[in-house]
């Protein structure tokens, strides 16, 4: 009913000509992701579209010199680039994660901005590619456009609007470069977030141009390429802003699009509705479960913990490894499978060469301490080869010794069924729990994590052979 669509890693996206105009609407997932504008044609339109033409070239209009290399981060279908060009930029890089909205740009954009010799496209997460270029760039220009919906909590911007990122795309500029920031911000604690993080960044107050644009309504313009502004034209308009700064949004909390650490009603009520669902399928469709639950030694309180705890850090995982390598969907999908065949390896050795449970919960819980306390800069750092080891080593040895433990206890479980019910329970529950990183941070999780599996081991060691109780064995099967 909506058109055609096609189907990107990220989104269903749509192509809407817009009528009577040159321009396309293009939709993610049925909503406007952005609108790929003619910059140089005589069409002017409504007046909410003569003033987008007018916004995107503000800034670049009081640079006060010429544009000799810019970069510009999420480029979209193009606009960026195609202003750029105009304004006279020799040299322009165009990095945007989404392959369907590149070749989009290639396709309709009605300046086609990337097929210019002078425009190079990178096909790639825009804070993995700050952490591996070299090159140096007078002008950064970040644009925020539409991703996920709110359902999600880590977006896929989120790892580009932090400390950490800001201070590599600061370290990517010339001596006398500057960054541009384009944003639709619609709460004043977004705004102080990104005044904060700029500020912060640049060691002084960025100059703020508050005004609606259609697309957006604030620039943010920052560096040294902007310290000597002249006296603004319209002083309403273009300011310096003192106000309160907010919280910084960084590598370990990258939630810009919150307040305050915290997880809000929405989410609770989110999180209560799909646990009560799962606990209601779950003990709806198991009679021995349900026979567990009212018997308290019934209750494989071990095997949920088990399931709890590894859902925390392999979501850990996965987020560190956007980190690292970008938030694409090729990373999860390679941090899922080397999770998954690291899994079998634990398993099948578990089966031909016993390690005593006991001595892989030691590795375990260690493996965790080291993986809390080495900081991902240190990581980031590092040349490419040298991170995917480190990388491997990262994920892997938790997992291994995850899997050691999680093999020895289930091994032992007379009730097969049973044991993987409640460690599915519990692998629902840790799915659920990490979303109260919102408020405590990734690096947080690793430590319930370890707290969950300390209890488990606790609840193993009370009986002299660390065999599961009894009860269970005795419990009808679902």
């Amino acid at each position: 009913m909506t058109g055609p669509e096609r189907y990107s890693p990220y989104y269903a996206v749509t192509d809407v000509p817009i009528e009577n105009s040159p321009d396309h609407n293009i939709l993610a997932n049925g909503s406007l992701h952005q609108i790929a504008i003619d910059f140089f044609g005589e069409y002017l339109g409504f007046e909410d579209r003569q003033t987008t033409l007018v916004g995107y070239r503000l800034p670049y209009r009081r640079l006060g010199r010429p544009i000799r290399k810019a970069l510009v981060l999420g480029a979209g279908t193009g606009n960026d680039v195609a202003v750029l060009l105009a304004e006279g930029a020799a040299e322009v890089h165009a990095v945007e994660i989404d392959p369907v909205i590149l070749s989009l740009g290639r396709e309709v954009h009605p300046n086609l901005p990337y097929a210019d010799p002078q425009v190079t496209v990178h096909q790639v997460d825009a804070r993995s590619f700050l952490n591996e270029t070299t090159e140096q760039f007078d002008l950064i220009v970040l644009d925020s456009m539409t991703r996920l919906s709110a359902l999600s909590n880590v977006r896929l911007d989120n790892f580009v609007y932090t400390r950490e990122a800001l201070a590599a795309a600061r370290d990517r500029l010339t001596p006398d470069g500057g960054m541009v920031m384009f944003f639709s911000v619609g709460d004043d604690y977004i705004f102080e977030h990104l005044t904060a993080l700029l500020a912060t960044t640049f060691g002084r107050m960025p100059v703020v141009h508050r005004a609606f644009y259609n697309m957006f309504n604030v620039i943010f313009v920052a560096g040294p390429a902007f310290e000597n502004f002249a006296a603004p034209v319209d002083p309403d308009a273009w300011s310096v802003q003192e106000g309160a700064l907010g919280g910084l949004p960084n590598d370990d909390w990258p939630y810009l699009y919150l307040p305050t650490p915290g997880v809000n009603s929405f989410y609770l009520s989110m999180i209560g509705i799909l646990a009560l669902l799962s606990v209601l399928a779950i003990f709806g469709t198991s009679r021995g479960m349900r026979t567990g639950l009212l018997r308290r030694s019934g209750v494989d309180v071990e095997m949920f913990l088990y399931g709890f705890a590894f859902l925390l850090i392999e979501t850990k995982f996965v987020t560190a490894m956007n980190l690292l390598w970008g938030a694409t969907w090729l990373t999860s999908a390679v941090v899922f499978g080397t999770i998954l065949l690291t899994i079998l390896v634990g398993t099948v050795l578990m089966e031909l060469k016993p390690v005593p449970w006991t001595l892989a919960g030691v590795g375990l819980v260690m493996a965790l301490l080291v993986t809390y306390a080495i900081p991902l800069e240190a990581l980031l750092r590092t040349d490419p080869p040298t991170r995917l080891a480190l990388s491997v080593l990262y994920v892997a040895a938790p997992v291994i010794f995850a899997s050691l433990c999680f093999a020895a206890r289930f091994k032992a479980r007379p009730a097969a069924d049973l044991a993987f019910g409640w460690n599915l329970l519990g692998a629902v529950v840790g799915g659920l729990t990490e979303f109260f990183s919102m408020a405590l941070g990734f690096r947080a999780m690793t430590l319930v994590a370890i707290a969950a599996y300390l209890l488990a081991f606790l609840f193993a060691s009370r009986t002299s052979d660390g065999a599961s109780p009894q009860p269970l064995a005795a419990m009808p099967s679902p």
